[in-house]
């Protein structure tokens, strides 16, 4: 197929002038969230109230959306994957405490959910990395580096394939991660659900702070 790719779907306001921002002020991660959902980039959600998700079977109740409320990409369905290998791109940047012995990580994650009971607090969460990076990249004090990550994500038999290349600064860093898929747990056919994380590690005196931008998040 020739072209330029079709956006699937993404963070739908997120751009270079509206990112997607967090600060982490000590060794943590956290994922990133939507800045201003609109809602056109959400599939629609089938339950009412999480109560109603019990009557759903297994994968169809789309729990990630009321236990990761605007930070997952999904896609219709595993067969989707089987039949439309899809790329995840995103693109931002970090910007450095004014401290030392500062360094970050970016991780792209599948999600799968589960419920136990009634209400949010019963959703449980397995996430499996799809990209990392192979270790922390050290930052130099204030400094604002540039990152993208690309993966091509694919699916095979109760398991998910990413192959990536995240580029930090100019440096690409390849690999491939899988995540194998519970069928008992989590239905035969899960929503593949995706949402990317900064990790921090360091100590800082507040103010001080790790600055991190998600210029774009899609699925193509």
């Amino acid at each position: 197929m020739s072209g330029t790719p079709i956006v699937i779907q993404s963070l739908d306001s997120t751009s270079s002038t509206n990112p997607s921002t967090l600060s982490l002020y000590g060794t943590s991660r956290q994922n990133f969230i939507w800045p201003r959902y609109s809602g056109t980039g959400a599939l629609a959600q089938q339950a009412t109230s999480p109560s109603q998700l019990m009557t759903l079977p297994n994968g169809q109740g789309k729990l990630g959306f009321w236990k990761m409320p605007y930070q997952l990409l999904v896609l219709p369905s595993l067969a989707w994957l089987q039949s439309y290998p899809t790329t995840v791109t995103a693109s931002g940047t970090v910007t450095a405490p004014t401290e030392t012995g500062a360094s970050f990580n970016l991780e792209l994650d599948q999600n799968y959910f589960s419920q136990s009971g009634t209400g949010v607090a019963a959703i449980s969460v397995k996430s499996d990395p799809l990209a990392s990076l192979g270790s922390y990249y050290s930052l130099t004090p204030s400094s604002t580096v540039p990152w993208t990550l690309s993966c091509l994500i694919g699916a095979g038999v109760n398991q998910i394939v990413g192959a990536y290349t995240i580029t930090v600064n100019g440096v690409p860093y390849v690999g491939s991660l899988i995540s194998v898929i519970n069928t008992i747990q989590f239905g035969v056919s899960p929503y593949p659900q995706f949402s990317l994380a900064a990790l921090f590690q360091g100590t800082l005196t507040p103010p001080d702070s790790c600055q991190f931008s998600l210029n774009q998040f899609n699925l193509r």
